[in-house]
């Protein structure tokens, strides 16, 4: 008998900078672990967290999904429209859907988010 099952390798992300590199993620297995700082679970989109970020780094979320709470959502919009730009901190959020989280109404108050295009970011770029 002829074994024709294919295993696939592991996915892996991998990043190629010279900035500090942070990332948020359930799954670390998935990262090139030399190259990256894990964020603790508890880490949020607010001032607290951002300013004790490196100047200059790269924060990648994966999986992010934002709060409904009020006041989270000002935090995010301050951290967005301010503290990044002012820590030059370039922030990837890895968004898997944008109805029902709220993340459509955050985007449209924060003027710094840039939208990479897929089938779902179409409806929110137009």
């Amino acid at each position: 008998m002829f074994d024709f099952s294919v295993s696939t390798p592991p996915v892996i992300c991998y990043f190629v900078a010279d900035i500090p590199i942070f990332v948020h993620t359930r799954d670390p297995s998935e990262f090139d672990n030399h190259k990256v700082t894990f964020l603790p679970s508890t880490f949020a989109i607010d001032e607290h967290h951002f300013t004790s970020t490196l100047d200059g780094s790269f924060v990648f979320l994966d999986d992010y999904q934002p709060s409904k709470h009020k006041h989270n959502k000002t935090a995010f919009l301050s951290v967005i429209n301010y503290t990044l730009r002012h820590k030059k901190i370039t922030l990837f959020l890895m968004v898997h859907n944008l109805h029902g989280t709220g993340l459509f109404t955050d985007i449209i108050l924060a003027p710094h988010i840039f939208l990479a295009y897929s089938a779902l970011g179409y409806y929110v770029l137009r």
